[in-house]
């Protein structure tokens, strides 16, 4: 597991990429800015709703700031198995993110901004597969 680096001058770097309680799970640092989190929900999970749709919009779960994507691949990750992606960013209010100048930080953090590390977001991983919920009405 890699950690976060803040001001790094990439595109997107894999954190952490596995599996947790068998859900295949990432964390990409987006554009040195803020870490993204992504899970792939289980075929299990999936067939006890009946075919739910692919939006993020009617899936429920203790994640950071709610869902933001949802598609059949995630950002950045090699994954050999297709399914159904979800994802959620590190990058709401509170949250630091960073501005990057050839690599280094141009607005440090203030006060009351959180720099997430990778193991708090998995956690945070931890926490959304456990509560994962769909709304099929």
């Amino acid at each position: 597991m890699k950690q976060m680096e803040y001001g790094k001058n990439i595109d997107r770097e894999v954190l952490y990429h596995g599996n947790i309680d068998g859900v295949e799970c990432a964390i990409v640092n987006t554009r040195g800015s803020h870490p993204c989190a992504y899970i792939n929900v289980p075929k299990s999970i999936l067939d006890k709703y009946n075919n739910p749709e692919l939006d993020y919009g009617k899936w429920f779960a203790d994640c950071h700031g709610g869902f933001t994507y949802a598609d059949t691949k995630a950002p950045g990750i090699d994954s050999e198995k297709g399914g159904f992606w979800l994802g959620w960013d590190y990058a709401h209010c509170g949250d630091y993110t960073c501005v990057a100048y050839n690599g280094s930080i141009l607005f440090p953090p203030h006060k009351h901004e959180h720099m997430w590390t990778t193991g708090e977001v998995l956690e945070n991983i931890i926490d959304t597969i456990c509560s994962l919920e769909y709304d099929a009405d």
